[in-house]
């Protein structure tokens, strides 16, 4: 086991587990459990009405993408809660966006698998 453990991960890159996180954590807050169909546009919860204007366009612009791809999967509660899930999201990578970095910086933390020899 430890000789699948150590292949696997020299084969996957930095950007590889990131994109895996994302993924997974994109399927866990939009469940496929309800196949209802409800094509009306949903209004931006009340939270979102003090949101600055290009906080709201890029919520609105992700609110659409993700009705493109999973839309027919969502009845109407759950996509106003995916809108509403949106919001602080959004506001999150304003400030990491924020953040200045420089190309040479080193990440602060780095993964280190503890692989057990048998």
């Amino acid at each position: 086991m430890s000789r699948i453990v150590s292949r696997i991960a020299s084969q996957i890159s930095r950007r590889d587990f990131a994109r895996g996180a994302a993924l997974t954590a994109t399927a866990v807050a939009l469940p496929a459990a309800a196949m209802v169909t409800q094509p009306d546009p949903v209004p931006l919860p009340q939270t979102a009405a003090a949101v600055r204007p290009e906080i709201s366009a890029e919520v609105e612009a992700k609110y659409n993408e993700v009705l493109r791809r999973h839309g027919a999967r969502f009845n109407a509660v759950q996509k106003t809660e995916v809108r509403r899930q949106l919001v602080p999201q959004v506001q999150g990578l304003e400030k990491l966006r924020a953040f200045a970095l420089d190309n040479a910086d080193q990440p602060a933390t780095v993964l280190h698998l503890n692989v057990e020899k048998n």
